[in-house]
């Protein structure tokens, strides 16, 4: 029974009912539509984190990742921080952007995790756009890069510039971080204006003001950007690092380090400003103009190596973001363990840069200075040294770009098999024409490295090592084959490094220049057998005239031992199967293509990394 009156309520009612179902639905549809907002012009949709990303080269010599969040999460009505973040020496940008390690993955991908501290940042931070750009010189090296680039002043604005434009905004504020060899960009960003530009409000070097110098003018600039506004803030992350040791020796030198780095920016910037200190725990902390000046010195009173730890393991990125901030202390502290784990991502997406021309043909080298030690002279430099020193010199030098141009082009070489699924298939793989060497075209020696070694510098360089059937294929298609040559005699000095080298060249030189050289060395490959025993050397090569390799695969030597006949080989991350691009090593882990560079079915081993007390 309907009661008198409710008939006419429900005239009232029902139509209002439906006019909010209807509201309700016409919101929901937009909130659909903001879910999938398309990413930024020219950006990507990343799979992690309701993120976006942008991937291209600033030429000369820097890779760019643009990390932003996704259109949904992206608030027009709010300022936008564009954070640079420039990487340090040895890292890529994915390394340092950071991921859960798997196996054989690179340590370097969990050490910083910039990424992942980011994303805290963004949650927390919510009165901001925070875009990130990080940035990474050819070769892994700031320091370098900048010494090739003599113009580097006027490339660093125009890449700014660049960058700026490539933004769906402009930003409201600029940041400059970095952290280690970072922090030459950081520096290289100072020399490059008369006055810091007053767009940037926030200056943070993560134990990276290794190239402060008073002399050049450094501390006025700062003093005078500081200045300039109440609300710019100079972050500096240090610790005492003037007795660390290694291997029985000083890791820094008796000038050297960020503690005196920051000795010296402190003792110039206090004749102008007064300073505070206070201590917590082992940080002893220095302050000045209001908090606009922020030092953090952990005073290391273990005297351990500390270097990566400050910035990933003790939240670093996040505690510079946020001092002289209402969020200082609030999001994580400068302390284990780490506040942003829930926020690191599984594995890597779009935020690698692109596949270039550059990238794809030639190793990451940068240019070769007029400077540079000969081969005859590096050889004589380290003739003296232990295994350990004269590989430490080598890295030195590739890192440099001590490197011959000829090596510095790939050569392509032909591959084909049918794989298990019955298909036929061809490819290229992209390798270096010659064994690793020092020096310049016309003075230069091959270096045996340790596979350690071997595989570091093929790290920085954006390559990777051979398998026994690549080493096959390369003297099959090599234009210029080098003969035996057995020593018998000091197999492990460089004398008979040097000796090897001249031998090979009497060989080299019958050859038309610029050919795939072929033989002459017992290769360094990535092989399955390296899981039988820890802490070996894969050795195969030597081929004889008709091809047949003198040495047949072993792994006989500890990942110590290295002597005259063996060779570093480079072989590009990249080759082509069927014509498409694909990477090396998700062909040698797939089971039906990896016949076209395998042996031995699907391989995933690597060699180890520096121990833990060196990741410098």
């Amino acid at each position: 029974m309907i009661l008198p009156g409710f008939r006419t309520t429900l005239r009232w009612v029902l139509p209002l009912m439906a006019l909010l179902i209807s509201s309700c639905a016409h919101k929901a549809q937009h909130a659909s539509e903001a879910q999938v907002a398309p990413p930024f012009p020219g950006f990507s949709k990343s799979t992690h984190f309701d993120e976006q990303v942008l991937s291209y080269r600033f030429e000369p010599g820097v890779s760019v990742l643009i990390n932003a969040p996704a259109a949904k999460k992206f608030d027009a009505g709010k300022p936008t921080e564009l954070i640079l973040y420039a990487t340090p020496n040895g890292n890529t940008i994915d390394q340092t952007f950071g991921r859960k390690l798997g196996p054989g993955d690179d340590w370097h991908f969990d050490i910083q995790h910039i990424g992942a501290q980011t994303r805290m940042l963004r949650e927390r931070m919510t009165d901001r756009n925070l875009i990130v750009a990080y940035l990474e010189a050819d070769g892994k090296s700031w320091p370098a890069w900048r010494k090739a680039h003599e113009d580097y002043r006027v490339l660093i604005p125009k890449l700014m510039e660049d960058m700026k434009a490539r933004l769906p905004v402009k930003p409201a504020g600029i940041t400059l971080s970095g952290h280690s060899g970072g922090g030459s960009f950081l520096i290289g960003f100072i020399n490059s204006h008369a006055v810091i530009p007053a767009e940037v409000d926030r200056i943070a070097f993560l134990d990276a003001n290794y190239s402060y110098d008073t002399d050049e003018g450094h501390g006025d600039k700062l003093l005078a950007w500081l200045r300039g506004a109440p609300g710019r803030t100079l972050v500096v992350l240090a610790y005492d690092d003037r007795n660390i040791m290694l291997n029985g020796k000083k890791v820094v030198s008796d000038t050297g380090g960020t503690f005196r780095a920051t000795q010296r920016m402190r003792e110039r910037l206090e004749k102008d400003v007064v300073f505070s200190e206070t201590t917590i725990g082992p940080i002893q902390e220095q302050s000045a103009m209001g908090g606009q000046i922020r030092f953090l010195v952990h005073r290391n009173p273990e005297n351990k190596i500390l270097h990566t730890v400050m910035v990933g393991e003790m939240n670093g990125f996040i505690h510079a973001m946020t001092l002289s901030t209402p969020l200082e202390g609030r999001i994580a502290s400068y302390s284990p363990p780490r506040a942003y784990s829930a926020y690191i991502q599984e594995d890597t997406d779009a935020s690698s840069p692109p596949v270039t021309e550059k990238a794809a043909t030639g190793l990451r080298i940068p240019p070769r200075t007029s400077g540079a030690l000969t081969g005859s002279q590096f050889a004589k430099s380290v003739m003296a040294l232990n295994r350990q020193e004269r590989e430490a010199r080598v890295i030195e030098q590739a890192r440099a770009g001590n490197v011959p141009g000829f090596m510095r082009k790939f050569v392509p070489v032909p591959v084909e098999a049918v794989c298990p699924d019955g298909v036929k298939r061809r490819g290229e793989i992209m390798v270096a024409p010659d064994y690793l060497a020092i020096g310049g075209d016309d003075d230069y020696v091959r270096m045996p490295l340790t596979p350690i070694t071997a595989q570091a510098i093929a790290d920085m360089m954006g390559a990777t090592l051979p398998t026994t059937k690549m080493v096959d294929g390369i003297y099959d298609a090599s234009t210029c084959r080098i003969g035996f040559q057995p020593l018998t005699e000091d197999r492990e000095s460089m004398a008979a490094f040097v000796k090897s080298n001249d031998i090979t060249e009497t060989y080299r030189k019958k050859c038309p220049a610029g050919g795939l050289v072929g033989g002459g060395k017992k290769d360094i490959v990535l092989t399955n057998r390296l899981k039988e025993r820890e802490g070996r050397v894969a050795i195969y090569g030597w081929q004889q005239e008709d091809g047949r390799p003198i040495q047949p695969l072993t792994i006989v030597h500890s990942d110590m031992y290295v002597d005259y006949s063996h060779g570093v080989r480079l072989v590009s991350r990249m080759m082509t199967v069927d014509g498409k691009p694909a990477a090396v090593a998700d062909v040698l882990n797939d089971p039906n293509l990896c016949v076209l560079v395998s042996n031995e079915g699907t391989i995933s081993v690597r060699y180890p990394d520096p121990p833990p007390e060196v990741r410098l």
